[in-house]
């Protein structure tokens, strides 16, 4: 076993492994942090549109409060299918 190791240390470079190391955290850590900044980015557009737009109170997961806590007016009906119809328009969704 001990022959086995010493061969394994020869021949592994462990300057390499710890640079390959160090790029793997840092990728995972720009990764999770453009993770939040998604979730936070599309919490807010759903708070602006159903929110603040629409006065639609979805509720969040256990009762928690709205993130950015936006209402301006009272709840509209009809603007529950205009707002994302609207929506639709703006992204472009074009037909395959």
């Amino acid at each position: 076993m001990q022959k086995s190791l010493k061969w394994f240390a020869g021949r592994f470079d462990f300057s390499i492994a710890g640079k390959w190391l160090f790029l793997g955290v840092l990728v995972d850590l720009v990764i999770g942090v453009g993770a939040i900044a998604l979730q936070f980015g599309l919490q807010a557009i759903r708070e602006l549109t159903l929110g603040a737009l629409v006065g639609l109170d979805l509720g969040g997961p256990g009762g928690e409060p709205p993130e950015l806590g936006l209402w301006l007016h009272s709840f509209v009906p009809y603007l529950v299918v205009l707002v994302p119809a609207l929506g639709g328009l703006v992204a472009g969704g074009r037909g395959a």
